[in-house]
């Protein structure tokens, strides 16, 4: 699990340190920079799928299209680094038997203007108490990054002059790619001492943590708020995508999968679907009705009448909401969950049902984040802790706004009690909005 996660100068924060939990919630006005919190774990991801093997930073990619370094960075100032840290738990022992709970890791990122390219400016992995494994910075002639720091359990750092009189380290990584987790040497690569060319165990550690980073980061699932639009009808290529996709296009097709499967290899993904739409009083069950071998039709049938329609004359809402519930019961344990906006073009009652919904895919071990406006959301969620159904702990609300002075963006973290109230108030009153509008309703009666 991501325990916490560090931003500096990456689009609208210039600084931002928040832990992380099982299920975090990020609530806010309009352009608070909620998103950017969200992007920077989908940047590391795309760039960690990324068919180029040496991109930093892929900007642009399969969950993300942030444009150039200077529309990401801060102020849109590009010659300020990047910073991206995480702390991921980590079940790996280390030499000294030693079982720390998390690694930090921290990557740097510059930008260089003449080159128009991105690189990894330096690298920094740590234990939680602040004991260094591993400092690294770039080398500006071979691209590769050079070992300024390591745990004093590996031995010293030695440096020297070079015939040219520049100072040089006596720990380097040779021909390792400038990329995010490929930076990493892989299995059986040693990193050489230079001065008395001795080989050491660094880098069997370096590949323990270059899979953990990639444990997290290659499980991810994104859903944008920008979902495709329903079709009449659907062809089926008879492939089974490992996830939605960033605007829900693959989710049909994964539905038709399932349905397609034996009944022991089902997931039963259609009947879960049609559970939830029952629960949420929006349609009575949802049908993969086959044309052919190749195409098909969804059908949802209303929830009093019983009446079947094409899903594309169906509520709108219908739609948008399908790749969410498709990616959560498809989704495997020990994966990451993102979502954006799951509540748009739905009524209340399922709109709270969302919350449990969520609850749901947090018992597959699955770590979740969302964006929302929706108080009915989060009061369902606020539900499931005064049941002791989830832990405070294990919930994090977070409300990002804009600083009244114009100094930057600020993150609040709303601590939930065990009865599943707020125990602080609210910033800038966001939620009590409902209660104002009465509040006039009542002065306008009397």
């Amino acid at each position: 699990m991501i325990t916490r996660l560090y931003l500096e100068n990456f689009r609208a924060f210039e600084k931002l340190d928040i832990p992380l939990s099982k299920i975090n919630c990020f609530l806010g006005p309009n352009n608070s920079g909620k998103s950017a919190i969200i992007s920077a774990i989908n940047v590391l991801s795309q760039t960690l799928e990324s068919t180029d093997r040496d991109a930093p930073l892929l900007l642009n990619g399969k969950f993300e299209d942030l444009g150039t370094y200077e529309d990401t960075v801060y102020s849109n100032i590009t010659n300020r680094n990047i910073k991206i840290g995480l702390e991921i738990i980590e079940n790996i022992q280390r030499p000294s038997d030693e079982k720390p709970s998390s690694l930090r890791i921290e990557i740097v990122y510059h930008y260089r203007k003449q080159r128009r390219e991105i690189v990894i400016n330096g690298l920094e992995i740590s234990s939680p108490i602040n004991n260094l494994l591993l400092k690294t910075r770039v080398s500006e002639r071979s691209n590769t990054q050079i070992v300024e720091k390591v745990s004093p359990e590996y031995g010293d750092i030695k440096t020297g002059r070079s015939s040219s009189g520049t100072i040089r380290t006596n720990h380097f990584i040779p021909n390792v790619s400038p990329s995010l987790i490929r930076y990493f040497p892989s299995k059986g690569r040693r990193v050489v001492r230079r001065r008395r060319d001795t080989y050491f165990d660094l880098d069997f550690e370096l590949y323990d943590v270059s899979q953990l980073i990639t444990s997290h980061l290659s499980k991810v699932e994104f859903i944008g708020p920008f979902r495709s639009r329903p079709e009449r009808t659907y062809s089926f290529s008879g492939e089974s995508p490992s996830s939605v996709g960033a605007t829900g296009d693959k989710c049909i097709d994964i539905l038709a999968s399932d349905q397609s499967r034996r009944k022991g290899k089902r997931k039963n993904i259609a009947q879960q679907v049609t559970n939830w739409l029952q629960q949420s009083e929006i349609a009575k069950r949802i049908v993969v009705f086959p044309l052919t071998d190749r195409h098909f039709e969804i059908y949802v049938s209303h929830i009093h009448t019983g009446e079947e329609v094409n899903i594309a004359d169906a509520g709108f809402g219908i739609s948008q909401i399908l790749p969410i519930l498709v990616a959560g019961y498809f989704i495997p344990s020990n994966s990451t969950f993102i979502i954006e906006e799951p509540e748009i073009h739905l009524h209340p009652k399922a709109q709270s049902e969302i919350g449990t919904f969520l609850y749901e895919v947090y018992k597959k071990n699955v770590q979740i984040f969302v964006e929302t406006h929706s108080e009915h959301l989060l009061l369902r969620l606020q539900r499931h802790i005064a049941s002791g159904d989830l832990s405070p702990k294990d919930v994090n609300v977070f409300y990002i706004y804009t600083d009244e002075k114009g100094k930057g963006k600020i993150d609040k973290l709303i601590p939930i009690g065990e009865d599943g109230y707020f125990s602080e108030e609210w910033p800038q009153g966001f939620f009590p909005e409902r209660l104002r509008e009465a509040e006039q309703i009542a002065k306008q009666s009397l």
